[in-house]
């Protein structure tokens, strides 16, 4: 007969915890900048940002915002171009768009999407990689509403939706079918997107054309010391 186990010997009993699915941003960067009349997403900041110093470039800027409220960033891109070679360099992974018709927001949206489903994603942040000015608490307040359950979550600004915008895993084929110009839009009005009030204008700021860019830095101003 074998003799009875100790207490020190008892085995121990082990908890398995489930890994939280991750949430993948994308970031859309595959724009021609013909508006603007240059390579705007290469253009160097003028001044400091929370997430980027004075010098960085536009496309790095936005990343660096989103990288702070997601498991993984992928930036799509056209195959060679300037903005890839400078997110590649920086560590930000590439999923390159095909450029043959030229592609439309629908196109890079959709590429990054399917590419992301091989990391089995809770859902997705989408960014604009000429948005630089998005205060990363911005981002992870989007990115948190999607944790808490939100099919479809956006800043808003006194009023005015912003960016980046969340969408659930549910809309995987939805997004993974867009194609041409068309973008998320469609499916933020028609779904219960879940407003997030920020205290962050630059979530409303592009740089569509060269005379975009903000004065200063149009996010909020630290408060004074009492």
């Amino acid at each position: 007969m074998a003799p009875p186990i100790t207490s020190h010997e008892r085995p121990r009993r082990t908890t398995v915890r489930t890994p939280l699915r991750p949430i993948i941003g994308i970031l859309l960067a595959a724009g021609y900048s013909r508006r603007y009349g240059a390579e705007k997403l290469l253009e160097p900041l003028p001044y400091n940002l929370p997430h980027a110093d004075r010098g960085t470039p536009v496309a790095l800027a936005a990343a660096q915002s989103l990288r702070t409220a997601c498991d993984l960033v992928l930036a799509v891109v056209r195959p060679g171009s300037p903005a890839s070679v400078l997110l590649g360099h920086e560590g930000i992974a590439l999923v390159p768009v095909a450029t043959d018709p030229e592609p439309g927001l629908g196109d890079s949206l959709s590429t990054g999407i399917r590419r992301s489903l091989a990391f089995d994603p809770l859902g997705w942040v989408v960014a604009l990689a000429d948005m630089p000015f998005i205060h990363p608490d911005t981002s992870r307040a989007v990115a948190a509403a999607l944790r808490k359950g939100a099919a479809v979550a956006a800043p808003v600004y006194q009023g005015r939706r912003g960016h980046p915008v969340a969408f659930a895993r549910n809309f995987e084929t939805d997004l993974s079918s867009l194609s041409g110009d068309q973008g998320a839009r469609h499916l933020i009005l028609q779904s219960d997107t879940r407003l997030v009030e920020v205290n962050d204008p630059g979530c409303l700021v592009d740089l569509d054309h060269s005379a975009d860019w903000p004065a200063a830095w149009p996010g909020p101003r630290p408060s004074n010391p009492a």
